[in-house]
């Protein structure tokens, strides 16, 4: 009996061995200071880590990664975990709207390209491309700050980060 939904499969072929964290490269890095790519934590949680992209646009653009066991979605984690994850993202949030006031901050949990918990924290300023819709994801050609900006951009969010942290919510 057809149910209708029978379609051809578009995910790769190993994506649910993938999804169980066989060879997980979010699990295999550990906690890094400074990841493959070359962007650096400026949160380091009990649950989370938070890595400022090297992007100039949209400048804050963090990328936050479960750090427990592996896990590809966020109805995977017991309540306690989903609590402690989602208030360190929050956090993040907060130094990121602390240091850089923007219009507008994307959470998004996608996972496509790396089945393992992660949140993009997107902010997004009042000369966004294009406001009322999904942020783009940067791409190959998006300028890189300067090193030298770069530091100094992730020792403040890391500062804003922090200070929004201590703040009574």
């Amino acid at each position: 009996m057809s149910t209708g939904l029978e379609r051809s499969r578009t995910w790769p072929a190993d994506w649910e061995t993938r999804k169980t964290g066989a060879g997980c490269p979010m699990c295999a890095e550990g906690r890094p200071e400074v990841n493959e790519y070359g962007t650096r934590r400026v949160w380091a949680g009990r649950y989370a880590d938070a890595y400022l992209k090297r992007t100039a646009r949209p400048l804050g653009y963090t990328f936050v990664v479960w750090r427990g066991r592996h896990v590809s979605e966020p109805t995977e984690l017991t309540d306690e975990e989903a609590a402690g994850y989602w208030l360190e993202v929050l956090r993040v949030g907060r130094g990121i709207e602390r240091r850089y006031a923007p219009a507008k901050l994307n959470l998004q949990v996608l996972g496509n390209a790396v089945p393992h918990l992660h949140t993009h924290v997107v902010p997004r300023y009042l000369d966004d491309p294009d406001p009322e819709r999904p942020p783009a994801f940067a791409s190959a050609e998006t300028e890189e700050l300067e090193p030298a900006r770069y530091d100094a951009e992730a020792e403040a969010l890391a500062a804003a980060i922090r200070a929004a942290a201590s703040q009574p919510q």
